[in-house]
């Protein structure tokens, strides 16, 4: 079998906690519209790690557009990138996989690559760590895959490793041979993760070091 050498990460929601983020451009969009919320944060997050569609929360096709142009708009803005926080075990779990040998990939669709590294510095991210980043053409589960899958396939090698919380990141996997690991860390719950039949779909990306060391 083939050693394993490289092990890919997405970002958000594997590495870095998004939620609040996410969170409080819903709630401003909704303010901008003179509107109350819709839902709670508990609801809003555990609608999107079912995997509700933004259709699904916006019914109306012309306020749906707004939210989405302002979501993008947004998303990425240093205003809103201050609510990130890395995960407590996400470094140390980096710097491990760095000492046994393994070449470490973030994998992201973030547009706004200046914030990009201004937030992986703040956070501390070894410099051994190799960033891919790329932008989608457009806004759905289809395009992001497509995305990630050319991003990751100038370096991958039949039996790497991808990890990840999202659609996106199981069929990018398994569409290159990977071995594809989910995480419940992020938006999407167990029965989603499932339905793409990855390899191993565990809590967070701990996990990985009892696997391979």
């Amino acid at each position: 079998m083939h050693r394993i050498r490289n092990i890919f990460f997405d970002l958000d929601g594997t590495l870095i906690d998004v939620s609040e983020k996410y969170y409080r451009v819903y709630m401003d969009f909704v303010k901008q519209e003179g509107l109350k919320p819709f839902f709670s944060k508990e609801k809003f997050l555990r609608l999107k790690r079912k995997g509700a569609s933004n259709s699904s929360m916006f019914k109306d096709k012309k306020m749906l557009a707004r939210y989405e142009s302002f979501f993008l708009e947004n998303i990425e803005r240093e205003r809103y990138l201050k609510y990130d926080k890395m995960f407590s075990f996400s470094l140390r779990v980096l710097k491990k996989l760095r000492k046994l040998g393994f070449r470490i990939f973030v994998v992201t669709l973030r547009r706004n690559r200046k914030n990009l590294f201004k937030e992986t510095e703040r956070f501390g991210f070894p410099a051994a760590v190799s960033i891919l980043q790329g932008s989608p053409r457009v806004f759905n589960g289809k395009s992001d895959y497509e995305t990630k899958k050319k991003l990751v396939k100038r370096f991958t090698h039949t039996r790497d490793i991808m990890v990840g919380d999202t659609e996106a990141d199981m069929m990018c996997g398994k569409g290159l041979g990977m071995i594809t690991v989910g995480v419940l860390s992020g938006m999407r719950q167990f029965s989603c993760l499932k339905k793409l039949k990855p390899d191993r779909i565990v809590q967070d990306i701990r996990s990985i070091l009892s696997t391979l060391s």
